[in-house]
């Protein structure tokens, strides 16, 4: 219910409290009055009781069609008048009973209904002696139109104090709405306070922790080169060897860009191959793929452009979306990487990387907030909820971006696209990579 409904209903109740006083009042002065005739008077007065009840009733029930308690209220006058003529006629003091359908159509009806009534009443109030064949002297003339003066000016009055009244409650209303707003701004602005200062708890510890952490990478990798270079190393030891150098290298390359993004430094951006990185991001995972039961296929399109940014910041990216892939899709599922070149009118292209699977999808209640800090980490497996907030940053850095959707026949689906500089567009088109990398990409999503 709307605040000017609830508004009317409160004048409605308090018009039938004032009414009842009013009547109760009248029925008191006026029980000696000789020229009141019984008991037709008493009838009357149970009439327009019923009558006035029924007008607020009405108001209640439908608020919008306010032509029926407009009908009540002229129903109403004309019960007043024949109270009028049954005590005394033109000479009855009673006629200040239309002062009731005046106060209630200016206080709880519309503007063209409290006119309509208010004309009603002066024709009901003033019918009787105009109509009358007697002869009416300067002094009844005077005394009319003062009673219709009096009904006018306590329907005009009555009509501005119920506008001011509604405006002030209008006015209330609109306050009390910003007071909400502003409350719930207040409750974003804490938490969004609290996600920043949980931020900068993470930034605190992992500075700390990046400084340890560079020792322990070291160690790996030195153990990883000793074994390497052992004579009596056996053929199947190599590539895991390889695989534990690469893993510490990329730790280490981590832990160096997180405290140079600590620091607030430069990118450091180079020449990046996005299919490079992705291989190598593949076979960082390949060991979650393994315990997972999922299988991972590339479809990678050859003779790309470069694109700029940190390829160990990228891999992160890739690492960690392939990462996410493998726990949605399970055992038995199925994990798509796939590389394109979108081209643009003139020196504008992107690389777009599309990491897909076959898992349940992303909930829709979800979707809104997902690259938000710590709200999509699962903690059964693991994660904190900053992987898809770190990638996401990292990939805007290189002037990317990073989006996500589920797909038409189930899965979740994430694309990362990061433009290419108008210079190594330009150069991949003189080299005439076009076509062959077009070719290449339908091959393989053929086979």
């Amino acid at each position: 219910m709307s605040a000017a409904m609830e508004a009317d209903r409160s004048m409605v109740y308090r018009y039938e409290a004032v009414f009842s006083v009013f009547m109760a009042a009248v029925a008191y002065l006026w029980r000696e009055n000789a020229g009141l005739v019984y008991p037709d008077i008493l009838y009357l007065f149970a009439a327009i009781m019923a009558l006035n009840l029924a007008a607020g009733r009405a108001l209640r029930l439908w608020p919008a069609m306010r032509w029926i308690p407009a009908v009540f209220t002229l129903a109403n006058c004309a019960a007043i008048a024949a109270v009028v003529e049954r005590s005394g006629g033109a000479d009855s003091n009673l006629w200040v009973l239309y002062l009731l359908p005046v106060f209630s159509a200016s206080s709880l009806l519309g503007a063209r209904e409290a006119g309509l009534v208010a004309v009603g009443t002066l024709l009901f109030s003033s019918a009787p002696a105009l109509l009358s064949q007697q002869g009416r002297g300067e002094l009844d003339g005077f005394l009319l139109l003062l009673k219709d003066g009096i009904l006018a000016f306590a329907a005009a009055a009555t009509w501005w104090f119920a506008q001011r009244e509604r405006r002030a409650l209008e006015d209330l209303r609109r306050q009390r709405g910003a007071l909400q707003d502003m409350e719930k701004s207040l409750v974003g602005e804490r938490r969004r306070l609290g996600t920043t200062e949980r931020l900068a708890d993470v930034g605190l510890m992992s500075a700390c922790a990046a400084h340890d952490l560079r020792n322990v990478f070291g160690v790996i990798l030195g153990f990883a080169e000793v074994g390497l270079r052992a004579r009596n190393l056996p053929n199947e030891a190599e590539p895991d060897l390889r695989r534990i150098r690469h893993s510490a290298e990329l730790g280490l390359s981590i832990v160096s860009g997180l405290e140079s993004w600590s620091r607030d430094c430069g990118p450091g951006d180079e020449d990046c191959d996005l299919n490079e990185t992705v291989d190598r991001a593949a076979g960082v995972a390949a060991e979650i793929f393994s315990r997972k039961g999922a299988v991972l296929r590339l479809r990678l399109t050859d003779c790309l452009p470069a694109v700029q940014g940190r390829p160990a910041d990228i891999e992160r990216v890739f690492l960690n979306l392939l990462v996410n892939a493998a726990r949605a899709a399970g055992e038995d599922g199925t994990v798509t990487v796939s590389t394109s070149l979108i081209e643009g009118p003139g020196d504008l292209a992107c690389v777009s990387t599309v990491v897909e699977d076959d898992g349940p999808g992303i909930p829709d209640e979800m979707m809104a907030r997902l690259f938000k800090p710590f709200s999509t980490g699962n903690a059964a497996s693991g994660g904190t909820g900053l992987g898809l907030f770190l990638s996401s940053a990292i990939v805007q850095r290189a002037g990317g971006a990073l989006s996500a959707d589920n797909r038409p026949g189930g899965g979740a689906r994430f694309t990362v696209r990061i433009p290419v500089p108008p210079a190594g567009v330009r150069a991949w088109q003189e080299r005439g990579r076009g076509s062959a990398a077009r070719a290449r990409k339908e091959e393989l999503i053929r086979g």
